[in-house]
């Protein structure tokens, strides 16, 4: 999948939130795609668009 360095890429950097573009593909494509890898995978991230950009957020961790 194309959208797993992407993935890794945004694990790795330590960020709590960052902004992807992929060329020629709607943001709600990316979104569908990245929400199937993360669910896969198994990941505590988000994949979300908005205003025809896409976010890679990690989710909050829970306090206890």
């Amino acid at each position: 999948s194309v959208y797993d360095p992407m993935i890794d890429q945004f694990l790795e950097s330590g960020e709590e939130l960052v902004e992807i573009s992929v060329e020629d593909k709607k943001a709600g494509y990316v979104v569908t795609q990245l929400v199937r890898r993360i669910e896969k995978r198994e990941l505590d991230i988000v994949a979300s668009q908005g205003g025809g950009f896409v976010y890679l957020e990690k989710k909050p961790s829970e306090s206890i």
